[in-house]
């Protein structure tokens, strides 16, 4: 699992997820979403 924040000139923020079996999901939310919320909550159900 990785997480890439929106930086100065990005106004964007990536999640990626390896899956085995199935590669990569990505998805992308807006500036100002708190990625650490998304990436605990997808953590724990994991």
């Amino acid at each position: 699992m990785s997480v890439e924040t929106a930086g100065t000139f990005d106004l964007e923020s990536e999640f990626k997820l390896w899956v085995s079996g199935l590669g990569t999901l990505e998805f992308g939310f807006l500036k100002g979403t708190d990625m650490r919320k998304v990436a605990a909550l997808l953590s724990s159900g994991i």
